[in-house]
């Protein structure tokens, strides 16, 4: 939608804007939006609408065709984006100051007057506008400015709008706006919006541009105009809140700087809450009436300053600072049309204006000129996209007049980036490029030294993929060019060098700064020209076509072009004497100047054109359909291909080359090798083959090693050398790269077929089949590298006394490093064979043509600033540029380190103490006899890195260790940059620099081991591709098994969950089913049983002790056969477990050969697509396309995939051969698993009554249903239970003698101010004793929590003393106390205190169980758990460790936080933290935790509930549930289904058992009605014995076990002291669910007796756990004393 500024009746209404009516909606023909996806190729959605009159087919076709036309400039080939050319302004109107400045006098009068009367308003704000008009000769397209715009990094929202002409006379008019200001977007659960108010210009220089913001945050006139617009927007929300449309409204951030390219201005976000169920259409139409117009574009009060405004301007504002945005049925966002311009072009004429407009706020302080320059200043942004006329008589002198022109026509060509070495000869240049510079027009840095200049353009080349203009003096000043210029040539970067020179008649004559600059670059520049000194005789023409020459050349022969310019005097802007010429007079006469030229009439019209002088059309680089047609038949007969990825020559920033690249791996299914220079996305994709370099250089070489016959090569150079060994063993080799004139890229001869094309639209062109490739194994081992690298790279690097070492450098940025550029030498080497798993890498920079280790800092100085202007979101924060370097790099280029101080990077220099990497090569084996050190070690330690950064102004750290370096590293990335990090690696200081030898060497020797043993694993199978979990050494195997046309990834999901429950327990192993891939004997018959004879082939060779096999459909089959191969085989195998999931026994289902014919036939000889949709509608599948589309569709991708890799065929082998057969006798109903989907008719049928049936799914139940797959699993392999004792049983009897009060004391949390709000900061506790006749006592803990306990400190007090004076002597049997089921506990309960149970106050209760638990224990005398455990109990029996999570309080960072594997976090009420805040702490670079859980405690609003979960949606898949999101269990059950977040039950089931005064059968009974009513997506039931009692709590823990499949039991604490948490790990090991973390890590929280803590012995357990045997020993030391 959009709509004027002001709609009012009495507003102006000029002519020029009537075209545009008042306010109205737009449908969008094409709609595209960005979908989250978890891959890393981004995934798109594209919609279309038609419109048209019923029953008019000419309105539908005409709709239809305006939609196909838009998608057909959508679908243009790829190419590299320039903007198209803007004529230049022939005339600019900005109005009478005179008229502004009595307008803002008048303004300031109204607000300074006082009200007269009471009701009177007083006006505090009013914004007033005012235009500038520009004029051009030529017509301006409107869209064209803002592609302009877009290209030279303006960052806001664009907008653009134009009706359509009624008729040819009808002028073309468009608005357009690029505009920094939201009014508001909505989700329809919060509201967005925000003040933005106060302005400063900016400034190209770091130092002003600082001062300048601090100045606006300072200004007292500022500030009071921010203030204005932030409360009144505030006012607004309250009235909404009022009317119920909105729910609550959070306090406004911190007033901060909003940054722009021409303008900064204060900002405050707001943000509020959304009533649930609102609509947003009307909810955005609501919030446009109370919004629109904001104080900051109309003033405060709204009413009276628009009064002012209508009397005041004399001109319609139109749509300028109207509302424009969009609304759709689920989200609406609305901006504010500010920084916007009125484009007409009259028809008749075929001329343009242009109506810039801006507006100023008046309040107290304003001045008339301040006012004046800031809407000035504003304008510029948009008049930015504009030149001013090339005006040749404006100029003093003829060298000004030549360089203003050659610079107005690179900057028409599309230069953007001017690098400007100081020098007198290039003054002239130098004084164009500082005018276009002071009008924003293009970018100019200053660099002091021009062999760093050169490679800071050589940087922002390769960032941009544009050309860079670098401007030098003569002599020296040129050839210090040199070395970038052979780097550019190399690597195809383009640049412009315009050097000065003397003019011809100093040449050869011993004139002071002449050389020979003729040619002197030699072949490594693309085109040289030498231009004759500018004089009225000069032909300005053909200066202009020269340098539009020289940019296309740049561009299209990508590399390096030289223009050699002669000056003489006068070289500055002045005019009259010529210096040095003994009096003589230059007369600049423009008119001849201009008409000096063979083309005078072209040249005349060029100032106003605003395009270049020539027009070049850009090269379409697209093989020939012959070429594309061979290299897909290459493809299609491909069996082991493999696609390798060097240096990529991108069109354009923008180019999506990569997940092109991506998209064709998955397409194949073939395996990448990507060199660093790819960049992070590429070595992030899951086709990637990780640690490559260590893998290539393990490959076994017998029996042979594994070749490619095929590599299909994007991008060029490589690093790898064992990458370049492999592709010369390739029977083809294809390299896709866009070529230079001459250029040849094959050092191996190894190329088949060169393809001189851009990779993008090469891809875009080929159409290729594969059937996979048998190389993909190496993904896996790639896979296995990545899980041990760091154990290998990081073995003591925890400590801070280990020395560095060069590979740690990339282990200790890789969580946070962003963009990245690269030193040559060793830091290229080793971030190609170390930097993965990395979280936010993107682009890599590098000189890798020449790879020389000169100019490497500015090189990265250039490619960080080209990166930032390449940037056009707004909300983008960009990370700093990484820059790795050597030491003697850094030497090499050591005056470019006063620019990082300007650029946001850090940089670390890796001092090795000299030349590395010669200790890498044979010259170092000569040592002493070349004098190694002094030519080539060339030791570094005589230079301090310290002395000289900090002298150049840069911060400097220095450090010798990886923790060191990790934490510095850390601090510089969160400072914004600026910072230089020297990291001492090993040897240095020592004289041992070939300690990085030996590192490296130590390094590949253990990945060897790694790789050497997968392939022997391989070798063993016959190919047969398995992936596993977990450890095999002292754990026992789980052998997985997939399905028909599956693969052994389809197990993922289920096992990242299933490790979790099991705690690890298990060596979890998947592997492929002969005949899925590159496995298989040839020649063999895929039986059943011949299946599971290969697979026991892998079995023997992992060596492994098999205690089940798991078997999904087919596989389950096989599992059945390998069992009584493995027990046949091995007389100890008898005890193997079978769990089959959606599988056949073979008893009742025999194998129908009719079946299969048809099958294979159906296989065969349809297409695979359409086959599989076939597969998937048959009925055991339980409708999945109608019920779950996206899984539907996933499967159908997958199996496609699968299927062309396998092959057809081969998998109809597989369906014919691998018949049912019966292996019933197999399958033990006792001791083995069934599991299948409820809606899977023929598998629910076998299963019989004792099947795992999953509710509301199919046959797919590792797709649709992986956790409780994972749960069932994990229930099922628990070890046997020991049978309950049957018959008569002897006990021991217990003779309570007494109960006294061993202490009260008063417990004192460590960090109060984390606390103080959950009245938790101190506690009274008492501990408890009870003694038997028989020496024995037990120790327990009555600690009552406020707001959780009913019972007061005064109650308990009263209650314990009564305990200890009037106790009875009883006599018990130890057996009974220790059997939960019993009542026997709560029965001697009563007894003791003379009263019912359940008068009995609760932590009182709670204490006694725990004394009374221990006494039991201790007469018996057990030295561990203090319970038995009972049958069917549904525990797992005793553990030895429970797993704890930790606790996370408001703003603290604690070691047990940082440490445990999932973290509590209170959510609901006071002090609880919101969606952002938990996003942001899940997503942190210091978070290595798994999961988080929440505690809502039942304190949020639905529509809070509602936001929270959409702020938290990014990271879900870390949140294991929320304890009470909702009051009701229905309504938890809502915000689950809506969130996809689970939620846990703890307030309901403790208001469960208080209802019914804790009698078992009642609370059995109402335990029984909540599973009725279903309990959908919750995950947990959390239980707080100290308030449930320990007897009541386990008998609910067993009851969940054995009726509430897939949910777990969680203990959690209520803040006890140590005697408390030792008895609650007792209660947790033995009734709690395996596998899960408990809520037990309050320990450390108090301040206890030292000594007497169970911190102590939780901290032995490395904090994220707790020992059982830990506990026993705590307490029975407690209990001596």
């Amino acid at each position: 939608m959009r709509s004027r500024f002001d709609t009012h009746t009495n507003t102006r209404r000029d002519s020029t804007w009537s075209s545009f009516g008042g306010h109205y909606y737009i449908l969008p023909a094409v709609e595209l939006k960005q979908l989250p996806s978890p891959s890393s190729s981004p995934k798109m959605e594209l919609a279309v609408n038609i419109y048209w009159n019923d029953g008019d087919e000419k309105t539908f076709t005409k709709s239809v065709t305006a939609v196909l036309n838009t998608l057909q400039q959508c679908t243009a080939e790829v190419q590299p984006h320039l903007p198209n050319p803007i004529p230049t302004i022939v005339t600019k109107e900005k109005g009478e100051f005179s008229v502004w400045r009595d307008s803002v006098l008048e303004a300031l009068n109204a607000i300074n007057t006082p009200p007269k009367r009471k009701n009177q308003i007083k006006i505090d704000k009013i914004v007033l506008a005012r235009k500038e008009t520009l004029t051009f000769s030529s017509p301006v397209k409107a869209l064209n400015i803002l592609l302009k715009l877009r290209y030279s990094g303006h960052k806001g929202y664009f907008l653009f709008l134009s009706p359509e002409k009624t008729s040819d006379v009808d002028s073309e008019t468009s608005f357009i706006a690029c505009t920094p200001e939201r009014l508001f977007k909505t989700d329809g659960k919060i509201v967005e919006t925000e003040a933005l108010a106060g302005t400063r210009p900016r400034s190209s220089d770091p130092a002003i541009d600082k001062k300048l913001e601090e100045d606006l945050i300072a200004s007292t006139k500022d500030y009071l105009e921010n203030e204005i617009t932030k409360i009144s927007i505030i006012e607004e929300l309250q009235s909404l809140l009022q009317d119920k449309v909105l729910t609550k409204i959070r306090k406004p951030t911190p007033p901060h700087v909003r940054k722009f390219s021409h303008v900064q201005h204060i900002c405050h976000e707001i943000e509020a809450t959304v009533k649930e169920g609102t609509s947003v259409p009307k909810l955005a139409q609501e919030l446009i009436s109370k919004l629109h117009p904001t104080p900051a574009v109309c003033g405060e009060p709204r009413t009276k300053a628009a009064e002012e405004i209508r009397s005041r301007e004399e001109f319609d504002r139109g749509l300028y600072a109207g509302p424009f945005g969009y609304i759709s049925a689920n989200s609406s966002e609305i901006t504010v049309a500010i920084r916007s311009a009125l484009v007409q072009t009259d028809p008749s004429s075929s001329s343009s204006t242009v109506t810039l407009y801006a507006g100023a706020g008046i309040v107290n302080g304003s001045t008339p000129l301040g006012e004046w320059d800031e809407t000035g200043i504003k304008m510029q942004g948009l008049e930015a996209a504009f030149n001013t006329p090339y005006n040749a008589t404006s100029y003093p002198n003829v060298n000004i007049a030549w360089a203003e022109g050659v610079v107005e026509e690179l900057k028409r060509c599309g230069v953007s980036d001017f690098i400007v070495c100081p020098g007198s000869r290039s003054s002239p240049l130098t004084v164009a490029v500082a005018w276009a510079a002071s009008k924003k027009q293009i970018n100019a840095i200053s660099v002091v030294d021009e062999r760093s200049a050169g490679f800071v353009a050589l940087g922002i080349g390769k960032a941009t993929k544009r050309p860079v203009v670098v401007i030098t003096s003569s002599g020296t000043a040129v050839a210090n060019l040199h070395p970038a210029v052979v780097e550019a040539s190399v690597d195809a970067i383009p640049l412009i060098l315009l050097t000065a020179d003397r003019p011809y008649e100093n040449r050869d004559t011993g004139a002071n700064q002449a050389i020979d600059q003729v040619k002197i670059f030699n072949n490594y520049v693309r085109w040289f020209r030498d231009i004759l000194p500018p004089s009225i005789d000069t032909n300005l023409g053909a200066g202009l076509s020269d340098l539009s020459h020289a940019y296309n050349v740049a561009i299209s022969n990508s590399g390096p072009v030289h223009v050699n310019v002669q000056f003489r005097e006068n070289l500055s802007p002045d005019g009259g004497e010529i210096r040095n010429s003994g009096g003589r007079q230059e007369k600049m006469d423009g008119d001849l100047f201009m008409s000096n030229n063979k083309t005078p009439n072209k040249l005349s019209k060029w100032p106003l054109t605003g395009e270049p002088f020539v027009k070049f059309s850009p090269r379409i680089s697209t093989p020939p359909p012959p070429t594309l047609a061979e290299i897909n038949a290459l493809i299609k007969n491909s069996k082991k291909g493999v696609i390798a990825v060097g240096n990529l020559r991108k069109l354009s920033p923008n180019d999506d080359v990569v997940y092109r690249i991506i998209h064709l791996a998955e397409t194949l299914n073939w395996p990448i090798i990507a060199s660093i220079q790819a960049g992070g996305v590429l070595r992030k994709s899951p086709n990637t083959i990780k640690y490559a370099e260590s893998v290539l250089k393990n490959l076994p070489t017998t029996p042979l090693p594994p070749t490619p016959d095929l590599i299909l090569q994007f991008g060029s150079p490589i690093i790898s050398p064992q990458l370049s060994d492999l592709i010369k063993t390739s029977d083809n080799h294809v390299l896709v790269q866009p070529l230079y004139p001459g250029e040849r890229l094959d050092p191996f001869s190894s190329i088949t077929h060169m393809i001189d094309s851009d990779v993008s639209n090469f891809l875009a062109s080929l159409k290729p089949e594969s059937a996979g490739s048998e190389l993909n194994f190496l993904i896996n081992v790639g896979e296995k590298l990545q899980k041990e690298m760091d154990s290998i790279v990081l073995p003591s690097a925890a400590s801070s006394s280990q020395k560095l070492t060069e590979p740690q450098v990339f282990f200790a940025i890789k969580d946070l490093v962003g963009d990245l550029f690269l030193s040559n030498s060793m830091p290229i080497r080793d971030a190609d064979s170390f930097l993965y798993n990395t979280k936010d890498l993107n682009e890599v920079g590098a000189n890798r043509g020449a790879s020389g280790i000169d100019g490497i800092i500015s090189s990265a100085v250039g490619f960080s600033s080209g990166l930032a202007s390449t940037t056009t979101n707004t909300n983008i924060c960009a990370k700093p540029t990484t820059l790795i370097v050597g030491d003697v790099a850094t030497l090499h280029d050591l005056s470019a380190i006063r620019l990082l101080k300007l650029k946001s990077m850090v940089t670390i220099i890796v001092n090795n103490d000299g030349g590395g990497i010669f200790n890498f090569l044979p010259i170092a084996k000569h040592g002493d006899d070349v004098e190694f050190e002094k030519f080539f070690g060339t030791p570094t330690n005589d230079i301090d890195f310290k002395s000289v950064t900090e002298g150049l102004g840069v911060s400097y750290a220095s450090v010798n260790s990886y923790s060191s370096l990790k934490s510095e590293y850390q601090k510089a990335m969160e400072s914004g940059g600026g910072v230089v990090i020297e990291a001492k690696v090993l040897g240095v200081g020592q004289g041992e620099r070939g300690a990085n030898v030996d590192i490296s060497q130590e390094i590949n020797a253990e990945a060897k081991k790694i790789v050497s043993l997968e392939f022997t694993k391989r070798n063993e199978a016959e190919g047969l591709i398995f992936k596993s979990w977990g450890t095999p050494t002292g754990s026992k195997t789980v052998v997985l098994l997939h399905g028909f046309m599956g693969g052994v990834g389809d197990w993922d999901a289920v096992t990242s969950k299933l490790q979790t429950l099991t705690n690890q327990n298990y060596f979890l192993l998947a592997v492929s089913l002969p005949g899925h891939g590159a496995g298989g004997k040839q020649g063999v018959e895929w039986s059943v049983e011949n299946m599971a004879k290969e697979i026991a082939i892998v079995l023997e060779a992992e060596n492994v002790d098999v205690e089940a096999i798991v078997g999904y459909s087919m596989g389950g089959r096989v599992a059945l056969a390998l069992k009584k191969l493995l027990r046949q085989e091995d007389s100890h195998q008898t005890k193997i477990r079978v769990a089959l999931l959606g599988a056949d026994t073979g008893k009742t289902n025999a194998d129908d050969p009719g079946k299969t014919k048809t099958k294979k036939k159906s296989i065969e000889s349809e297409d695979v697509e359409r086959w599989l949709e076939k597969w998937y509608s048959n009925e055991i599948w339980g409708g999945l396309k109608q019920r779950n589309m996206d899984v539907y569709e996933s499967l159908l991708l997958n199996k496609s995939r699968r299927v062309k890799r396998a092959g057809a065929k081969n998998l109809q082998r597989v369906m014919n051969e691998a018949a049912v057969v019966d292996n019933s006798d197999e399958f033990e109903e006792t001791e083995d698993l069934f599991i299948c989907g409820e809606l899977d008719s023929k598998y629910k049928a076998i299963g019989g009554d004792n099947a795992v049936i999953l509710l509301d799914i199919g046959h797919a139940v590792l797709v649709e249903d992986a956790p409780n797959v994972a749960k069932a699993l994990a229930d099922w392999l628990r070890p046997p239970r020991p049978p309950h004792p049957q018959g008569e049983v002897k006990k021991f009897p217990v003779q309570i003698k007494d109960l006294t009060v061993r202490t009260r004391r008063k417990l004192k949390t460590k960090t109060r101010e984390h606390f103080a709000k959950a009245d938790i900061e101190e506690r009274i506790v008492w501990e408890i004793e009870v003694q038997g006749k028989n020496g024995k006592r037990g120790v327990g803990e009555v600690s009552p929590l406020r707001k959780l306990h009913l019972e007061n400190v005064d109650e308990v007090e009263e209650e314990v003393k009564r305990l200890a004076s009037q106790v009875k002597q009883l006599d018990v049997f130890a057996e009974d106390l220790l059997d939960l089921r019993s009542d026997a506990l709560e029965e001697t309960i009563k007894e003791l205190v003379g009263r019912e149970g359940g008068e009995v106050l609760a932590s009182v209760r709670a204490g006694l169980e725990q004394a009374l638990l221990m006494l039991a224990s201790e007469s018996l005398g057990k030295r561990g758990v203090a319970i038995d455990v009972a049958e069917n109990s549904g525990s797992a029996g005793l553990l030895n460790m429970v797993n704890v999570n930790s606790l996370y309080q408001t703003g603290e960072s604690s070691t047990q936080t940082q440490t445990a594997d999932v973290v509590k976090i209170k959510l609901g009420g006071k002090g609880g933290l919101l969606g952002g805040e938990v996003k942001d702490l899940l997503s942190s670079k210091h978070n290595t935790r798994k999961m988080m859980r929440g505690d809502a405690n039942r304190q949020w609003g639905e529509i809070e509930a509602d936001h929270w979960a959409e702020e938290v949606q990014t990271v879900k898949e870390k949140i294991e549930y929320v304890e009470e999101p909702a009051n009701t269990l229905s309504g938890m059950k809502r915000w689950s289904e809506k969130s996809g977040i689970k939620y846990a039950l703890d307030e309901t089931v403790a208001e469960l058992v208080a209802e019914t005064g804790g009698s078992w059968d009642q609370v059995e009974k109402r335990l029984e009605s909540l599973k009725l009513g279903g309990l959908e997506n919750c995950a947990a039931v959390v239980l707080k014995p100290s308030l449930l009692g320990f007897a009541t709590s386990y008998k609910i823990a067993s009851f969940v076990h054995q009726n509430w499949p897939g949910i777990e039991v969680v203990f959690t604490s209520c803040f006890e002291g140590s005697v408390g948490l030792a008895h609650l790990t007792w209660l947790a090991s033995v009734a709690g669910s395996d596998g899960v973390a408990h809520g037990l890590g309050t320990h450390g929280r108090y301040e206890e007796v030292e000594g007497d803590s169970f911190t102590d012995e939780v901290e032995r357990c490395g904090g994220s756990r707790m020992s059982v045997a830990g506990a026993t020993s705590y307490l029975q030391k407690h209990n001596t004393y």
